[in-house]
């Protein structure tokens, strides 16, 4: 019993402390994921930063001239089995849901 509070503790740890591999770990190929930052003080899920991503001229067409709030789908990433996901910016427009 003692071992199974013990695996579940560490489970729980570890969904906490996920984050993405770093980039530069990365084999060649695989885009590299960032963990989306909301705006200080707001849940707004806004596009990703541009530095960020793999083609910025087509999201400045998908994107146009819509206002903040309106640009990227509003969500919010769900949990399951005690692994929390989270957004990321991994080179597309808008942050996705990544575990």
């Amino acid at each position: 019993m003692a071992c199974l509070i013990t695996f579940a503790a560490l489970l729980v740890t570890g969904a906490r402390a996920w984050s993405p591999e770093p980039c530069d770990e990365l084999p060649d190929g695989v885009p590299c994921a960032k963990l989306y930052e909301h705006p200080h003080g707001s849940t707004t899920v806004m596009p990703c930063p541009v530095d960020s991503l793999t083609a910025p001229e087509s999201c400045q067409a998908l994107l146009g001239k819509k206002a903040d709030g309106q640009q990227c789908p509003q969500i919010k990433c769900p949990s399951a089995l005690g692994v929390e996901m989270k957004l990321v910016c991994a080179g597309g427009c808008c942050p996705t849901c990544w575990a």
